[in-house]
């Protein structure tokens, strides 16, 4: 598997490079600088990717005059930091009082020093508890409990953010309130399938339509009406009026996402051959779409020399051992390959941030040997799988893949590539 492993790895790389948010966004600032030519502009970076893209945007204005006011994730400023930068430490994946701080000061910042130049917002994964400040009379435990009583019954993303955002200054357009000037720019790096931008980050920059009565339906249909304080019911329901209407000049651009990902990996993959792609923005059970992916293999023709896919797939938790939706596929795809006896094809499912879950791997490549390998190696592939122990057994026959942090995040790349029978 040496050479599809490789030639996997290289694809995945290139993948990389073209989601690489300082790259990415110098690119989207030079067009914007192009079509607006701005005087001066303040920078607002917000989510784990926010310092790269602000090198990024500040590669593209050269000499124009800017602020830059950060909030992102402890540890992910790496590089040199420009002293006349505003950085500020949040918390991921829950907010907690550093957030609201931060997100405090970043307002007095646009209320203090802004006039009616245009805006530059930057925003990427993370941002949803990065950025957070309460509307007056809700407190941060007030908004965790709304958080994890939404969680904990079901709510998906739409009807989280139409309830959180009735109570927050900054999520639904709130931060775009708080911007004086009549131009804001929402440069997104997107981890979000089908870039809705008022999901990226919560949509601070997008103003947001739901209404209470929106509120009360997903309340009632998860019986939350009766059950939360009296207070923070009356909040989500009553009227606010500190949301003003968009500027008449803001535009949303994405500045890259799942699928640049994708085309940039077919790409890397097409002079060795036909590339078919045949997933974009998948969801699902990972083992049970493993188990399609590799069905797929089974139909394709010996001129298709590669098989892509993009998505974000979900894992049930069952069992107590150590995994991640990409090393939880790549598992399932192992024993399917087994199954089916394709002897002639590696599959790989990765992360592009490098981080599957709490493994530290990106994820994992496979063929139909891994399986032989795992259990030398003293594993039942099926019974590791059955417990969601997948990242082990991987990782003990080296079919993990371990990059480490890579700075970006669009979501996740399914690939195969085709080997020579064994």
């Amino acid at each position: 598997m040496t050479d599809a492993r490789q030639s996997i790895l290289a694809a995945f790389n290139a993948a990389l490079t073209a989601v690489d948010p300082a790259r990415a966004m110098a690119t989207a600032a030079t067009r914007e600088i192009e079509r607006a030519q701005p005087a001066a502009i303040d920078v607002i970076a917000i989510g784990k990717a926010a310092v790269p893209m602000v090198r990024g945007a500040i590669s593209a204005l050269g000499g124009i005059p800017h602020r830059v006011f950060i909030i992102t994730k402890d540890d992910h400023a790496v590089g040199e930091i420009d002293p006349a930068w505003t950085l500020r430490y949040s918390s991921h994946p829950v907010l907690d009082e550093r957030s609201l701080a931060a997100t405090s000061e970043l307002l007095t910042w646009l209320v203090d020093g802004q006039s009616d130049r245009p805006t530059w917002c930057l925003i990427s994964g993370g941002g949803s508890a990065l950025l957070e400040l309460p509307i007056e009379g809700v407190s941060l435990a007030d908004f965790q409990h709304l958080t994890r009583a939404l969680l904990s019954a079901g709510a998906d993303i739409y009807q989280l953010n139409t309830v959180r955002s009735r109570i927050s200054q900054v999520k639904g357009g709130g931060l775009r309130s708080h911007i004086r000037s009549q131009g804001c720019t929402s440069f997104l790096l997107s981890d979000v399938l089908g870039n809705d931008p008022s999901v990226i980050a919560s949509g601070p920059t997008v103003l947001s339509t739901r209404t209470a009565a929106d509120a009360k339906t997903v309340l009632d249909q998860f019986g939350l009406n009766d059950s939360l304080p009296t207070h923070l019911r009356n909040a989500i329901l009553a009227e606010h009026e500190y949301r003003l209407p968009m500027g008449n000049d803001d535009r949303i651009e994405i500045v890259a996402d799942n699928g640049t990902a994708l085309e940039t990996a077919a790409l890397a993959l097409a002079d060795q051959g036909n590339v078919e792609v045949a997933w974009r923005d998948q969801t699902g059970e990972a083992a049970d779409r493993a188990r399609v992916f590799v069905a797929l293999l089974q139909h394709q023709p010996k001129s298709v020399h590669a098989v892509l896919g993009g998505g974000e797939l979900t894992v049930t938790v069952r069992g107590d051992g150590l995994g991640g939706r990409n090393t939880e596929f790549a598992l399932a795809a192992a024993i399917a390959l087994r199954d089916a006896n394709l002897t002639d094809w590696a599959v790989a499912s990765l992360a592009t941030d490098g981080q599957d879950s709490l493994t530290g791997f990106a994820g994992a490549i496979v063929d139909a040997s891994s399986c032989t390998a795992m259990e030398a190696a003293g594993f039942d592939p099926a019974a590791e799988l059955a417990r969601n122990n997948s990242a082990p057994p991987l990782e003990a026959i080296g079919a993990t893949v371990f990059p480490g942090p890579t700075g970006t995040n669009v979501n996740d790349l399914y690939l195969a590539v085709r080997t020579h029978p064994t």
